[in-house]
């Protein structure tokens, strides 16, 4: 007995042209249809409602001319009609996150560009059982929803566990640096249970109108603060030790390129205990998952209500 693919692959051999045109727009159709619930992963009533309110979805050829390109080379523009302002407002907000869960997808476009459905266009619905599931009152997607096919990247190889492993590694030399003794500085890192850097920088570069950050339309210089997790017991130690060294640990940062502007100290969630972020014959452990916009709203909290948990070290500190 055949397998289901190679009675898909036989049928479309022996498929009609337009057979075969109607098979391909039905995959891009449900192509679009995971990428916006991927896209809007964290909201699934939102995905639905914009799911319900597009019209229909067109793939063509971009003919405007691009520099550099071969002959043969051919560019495609994603054409969205919606029949509701708020959704197409949504989707304009997450354009570029839409477009790269389409390039997930196989889909080839290069652009996405959205339209207001009118007159006849507004009775027509690209996905009529979202609709109907909508009217109904439900604000989950319904059970046979086609979730995304790709399978998220394992965060141990990623980019940023990377990137954290490095910016903790020169924590650990600053801190060599600072301490008289070397065993002084091994034991204060052995009770160091996770760790991670917050560039505190990443949100001022939009929101600064001088100084630094902005001068000769460059962008700012990253910025960090360290969030140290540690045991109940050695949150007071700790933040005293940070008090005593803060300044001493930002020069020797700075001695080896590295911008350190403020410290946070954290009490250890239960995952953590036992732990430690600095082993003593391997590199740096980042915390994994790692939820920066969690803990920069924690610094900023802090740092609102003067908490002692958050020591600025740099007359810099944001």
């Amino acid at each position: 007995m055949e397998s289901l693919e190679t009675s898909f692959a036989t049928y479309m051999a022996k498929a009609s042209p337009k057979q075969k045109k109607a098979q391909h727009i039905a995959q891009n159709n449900a192509a679009l249809a995971r990428a916006i619930i991927a896209t809007w992963a964290t909201a699934e009533s939102a995905a639905l409602y914009l799911l319900a309110h597009i019209n229909t979805m067109y793939i063509c050829e971009d003919t405007r001319a691009y520099k550099g390109d071969a002959e043969q080379q051919k560019h495609f523009i994603m054409q969205i009609y919606v029949d509701d302002p708020l959704a197409k407002t949504e989707i304009n907000a997450r354009r570029e996150l839409l477009l790269h869960y389409l390039h997930v997808e196989g889909i080839s476009a290069e652009e996405i560009t959205l339209f207001s459905a009118t007159r006849g266009m507004k009775q027509r619905k690209l996905y009529p059982e979202f609709v109907a599931h909508l009217q109904a009152g439900h604000t989950t997607l319904p059970a046979h929803a086609q979730k995304p096919t790709f399978v998220s990247a394992d965060p141990l190889e990623s980019k940023s566990h990377q990137d954290q492993q490095q910016l903790l590694e020169c924590f650990k030399r600053a801190v060599c640096l600072s301490f008289a003794q070397l065993d002084d500085a091994a034991s204060f890192l052995a009770h160091i249970e996770g760790a991670a850097m917050e560039n505190t920088n990443f949100i001022d570069r939009r929101t600064t109108t001088g100084g630094e950050n902005t001068r000769e339309g460059k962008p700012p210089r990253p910025s960090y603060c360290v969030h140290l997790f540690v045991q109940e017991t050695d949150i007071a130690p700790c933040i005293e030790l940070m008090n005593l060294y803060g300044s001493t640990l930002q020069s020797s940062a700075y001695l080896i390129g590295f911008r350190l502007n403020s410290i946070m100290v954290h009490q250890s969630p239960a995952a953590l205990a036992g732990k430690t972020a600095y082993p003593r014959l391997s590199q740096p452990v980042p915390l994994v998952p790692l939820d920066l916009s969690a803990l920069r709203s924690k610094r900023l909290y802090a740092l609102s209500h003067h908490k002692p948990n958050c020591i600025n070290v740099s007359p810099y500190a944001s």
